[in-house]
Formats: C-alpha cells, sequence, structure tokens
C-alpha cells in the first residue's frame, strides 16, 4: 500500500493527474545502507536524497512535488518499491532518523533505525520545509495511539491470564 503526500494538495487531489514527472517526486526508504558518507555536509538533515547507487547527493534545485511512503514492514515496501517501475523512476530519499521509534517498546523491529510509517512522513514532510507544526502533530497522533494500544494490551492480556486461572483452579477442584 502506498501513501503520497504532494504539495499544495488534499489528499483526495492526489495522484490525479494523469502524469506525473517522476523527476520531481521520491520515494522515502530506510537509510542504513547510505555510501559516500565521507560528504557529511550532504547529511544534515534526516532525509537525505540519494543516486541510484545509494550515495549522498546535493537536493534537487527544484522542490519535490511530493513524496511515496510504502506502508508495510520495510521488507514489503523495499519488495514492492523493486517490483513497480514507476517507483524505480523516482528520485530516491534516505530516511536517517536521529531518535529511535515510538514502538520500540511494542514491537520488534529488523534494525534500530526503523520507524513507523507515520513517523518517516513526519520526518520526511519536516526535511521537505512543512512547518514543524505538521510533524509535532503526526508525532503527538501517533504517540496517543500507541498509548491507547498498549493500556488495551495491558486489559486484553489480565483478562486472559484470568481465564486462565480459572479454568485452572475449576480443572483442580475435586468433583
Amino acid at each position: 500500500f502506498a501513501r503520497a503526500w504532494e504539495r499544495g494538495k488534499s489528499a483526495g487531489e492526489v495522484g490525479q493527474q494523469p502524469t506525473l514527472d517522476p523527476k520531481r517526486w521520491a520515494v522515502v526508504y530506510l537509510g542504513s545502507g547510505l555510501k559516500g558518507k565521507n560528504h557529511p555536509d550532504l547529511l544534515t538533515s534526516e532525509l537525505v536524497c540519494v543516486n541510484k547507487a545509494s550515495e549522498a547527493t546535493k537536493a534537487p534545485e527544484e522542490k519535490l512535488e511530493g513524496i511515496v511512503l510504502l506502508d508495510g514492514t520495510w521488507s514489503q515496501a523495499k519488495t514492492l518499491w523493486w517490483r513497480n517501475p514507476w517507483l524505480l523512476k523516482l528520485r530516491r530519499a534516505l530516511l536517517i532518523p536521529k531518535k529511535p521509534s515510538l514502538y520500540r517498546h511494542l514491537r520488534k523491529e529488523p534494525r534500530k533505525e526503523c520507524v513507523s510509517t507515520l513517523e518517516s512522513a513526519a520526518l520526511a514532510l519536516s526535511a521537505l520545509g512543512e512547518p514543524p507544526a505538521v510533524a509535532t502533530r503526526l508525532e503527538e497522533t501517533f504517540a496517543e495511539l500507541l498509548k491507547r494500544y498498549q493500556q488495551f494490551r495491558t486489559v486484553r492480556v489480565a483478562e486472559i491470564n484470568a481465564k486462565a486461572a480459572a479454568r485452572k483452579a475449576s480443572a483442580t477442584k475435586p468433583e
């Protein structure tokens, strides 16, 4: 599943143009494979433009019209990306998070720098010059979602443990 953001468009308008210039769009992916790290001036952002060899490059002169975020596990996203010819034509933007994911206590990630799709969107939009309030709101919403999920999970585990204890108690009662 792909999510797209297009500068100046509402969610309903994204992708309705008959043709999109792939040079004006970027696909975002995780940046542990960055090559050419000898260009520290290019690595100041959490989103770095790279060439097809995964070497850091200068940001394009013209602003991007939009970004594509592939939603799923990082492995699924990589597979989807490599199997879609249009996505392969897009610029590449490497995500290099400076802080760990909010997911880190709830879900095991394949690498410590993995973040959720929502966190990826917040980082990318911030790096592309959107107002900081946009990323902050996305991060706050995600934190609230995770808080509610944790509360649900705690209640659910307690219910399961109570049922297991009741079954064990009834199994050990003499008849």
